[in-house]
């Protein structure tokens, strides 16, 4: 009777003095109308006083409430939190499936009207925030920059390309991101997504076909390139004299008078000049003779 009326402090003060038995009964009664009013905090007190948590557990998976039942999982059935955890991950996935077909579904409304401005904004909406599926984040975003170029004109393009492009810059995907920029003739933005993907063909095949005032950019990108991975023998095909310092840098001091000397007298008495100014630090002056007596002292030095 005191159940039925609602009055839980007289039903669970009966349960207690009469019948135990029934004192999980009222507790759950009371939670059920915790929850229905959502006092969580209180209805779930209740349950776990009842000795209850699955209860609690599968009312907060019920209203999507993840974290609480992963929460009480972990505290009071940490044998079913794998179990929880595969239902949270799953309705996740279900949950970001139909938000992507919701922005998918709009943007091909909006084109169907030709709100072709509408539409790329619905499938810019795409990222990994609503998928994990990289081709369709792709789809959207070529669709995207596509309705961009045909439509919108070149400031709208450009703006989208670019937005695009720094997506796949992020995710490393570089000779996609230039091959997009080069659909607005953004050449130096291209170049630099090649020269990052390391694909110095396709950097210098832009600077041929399409700007040459950029070739000074590229080499000079290549230099600094060569040079920050050591390559010498690369660097020298576009600057011997940069190749030489770094040998020097490097104290491959054979190597260095090698590749001076095929470059004439003059380069080859600078660097052997060099290497026997360090021979002469390292207090090594007798082979710094020795060096000057193999190449030849530079003119300043020679008796006239």
């Amino acid at each position: 009777m005191y159940m039925h009326n609602k009055d839980w402090d007289s039903a669970l003060r009966i349960a207690e003095s009469h019948d135990p038995e029934l004192v999980t009964e009222v507790l759950v009664g009371q939670a059920q109308i915790a929850f229905q009013e959502e006092d969580f905090t209180r209805a779930e007190s209740l349950l776990l006083r009842a000795h209850q948590p699955e209860k609690a557990i599968a009312f907060y998976k019920k209203h999507e409430m993840w974290q609480d039942a992963l929460r009480l999982c972990q505290q009071y059935l940490p044998n079913k939190l794998g179990a929880v955890q595969e239902e949270f991950e799953q309705a996740q996935m279900s949950k970001s499936s139909r938000g992507i077909e919701t922005i998918i579904r709009q943007g091909r409304e909006w084109e169907s009207n030709k709100e072709f401005s509408r539409a790329v904004d619905s499938y810019l909406k795409v990222s990994e925030l609503v998928t994990n599926d990289v081709n369709i984040m792709m789809k959207c975003w070529h669709k995207a920059v596509d309705l961009s170029v045909k439509f919108l004109g070149h400031n709208r393009s450009v703006e989208v390309v670019d937005n695009v492009a720094s997506r796949l810059d992020t995710m490393e995907k570089y000779a996609m991101a230039a091959s997009l920029y080069l659909k607005v003739d953004m050449f130096k933005e291209a170049i630099d997504m090649y020269i990052k993907a390391n694909d110095w063909s396709s950097a210098k095949t832009i600077v041929q076909e399409h700007d040459l005032q950029l070739e000074s950019y590229v080499k000079e990108r290549y230099k600094d390139s060569m040079k920050t991975q050591g390559k010498v023998d690369a660097l020298a095909n576009v600057d011997m004299i940069a190749a030489l310092d770094m040998y020097v840098e490097k104290r491959q001091w054979q190597k260095c008078l090698e590749m001076a000397e095929k470059q004439g007298r003059k380069v080859l008495q600078k660097y052997v000049a060099i290497y026997a100014a360090h021979l002469i630090n390292e207090g090594q002056s007798i082979q710094a003779l020795e060096l000057y007596t193999m190449y030849g002292a530079p003119a300043s030095q020679q008796v006239g």
